[in-house]
């Protein structure tokens, strides 16, 4: 794992420092964008046009994967009747949940005629919301189930993990209070959803029953 996530970095940080060395144009320029003038400057059209292909491949994989990853956990809802019906259908062909992936496709296609610093702001705000609801999660199972064996163990005391998160807590609180207040689409869905939920009255038991193939 850890040779990995320093594999990835590097695949960051080799460009940037040969980009640096050669640092043309100079570097004090570089805007979004950049790697392709970079590029061009270094290895002429040859090497620019291979820079825009790996990144329209890199930018089309991180989508489609964002895409289909969304789409199996809104599957997984609607198994487990915490979503529409609807989404649990498959693909006969591909096994693939066809519905969902419709449906994402759609929420996509109308955030895409919002600004795009907005959009950003949302997703981060519902991000950090989400990141909350991890770490109670985590403290709450340290609590209620701690004899539950785990592939791995955050080490230190309840205490010494609630210190831990506690800065990062008040970040992702400010960011949820600022955004949620400023911006009527992320005020929206967040009320979209806690009407959706409390329309379907759902209980306990169903989260605590949740199963990975809804049966």
């Amino acid at each position: 794992m850890l040779i990995s996530v320093l594999l990835i970095a590097l695949t960051y940080l080799m460009p940037l420092f040969g980009a640096i060395v050669f640092n043309s144009p100079n570097w004090t320029t570089w805007d979004d964008g950049s790697f392709s003038s970079i590029a061009s400057a270094i290895g002429s059209t040859v090497l620019s046009t291979w820079i825009m292909l790996a990144s329209f491949g890199s930018n089309a994989g991180m989508y489609i994967a964002e895409l289909f990853c969304e789409s199996f956990q809104i599957m997984g809802m609607a198994q487990n009747e915490l979503a529409p019906a609807i989404f649990r259908a498959r693909n006969k062909r591909f096994n693939t949940p066809h519905n969902a992936v419709f449906a994402s496709l759609i929420v996509i296609l109308i955030l895409i005629e919002l600004d795009f610093s907005d959009v950003v702001n949302m997703t981060n705000a519902l991000s950090a919301y989400y990141q909350m609801l991890i770490f109670a999660a985590f403290i709450k199972l340290r609590y209620t189930h701690a004899e539950l064996k785990r592939p791995y163990k955050v080490p230190g005391s309840i205490p010494l993990l609630l210190l831990g998160l506690l800065i990062s807590t008040a970040l992702l609180v400010y960011i949820v209070v600022d955004v949620f207040f400023t911006l009527a689409p992320a005020m929206i869905v967040t009320l979209a959803g806690f009407a959706y939920a409390n329309w379907k009255r759902f209980t306990r038991v169903q989260f605590e029953n949740l199963s990975m193939d809804g049966k």
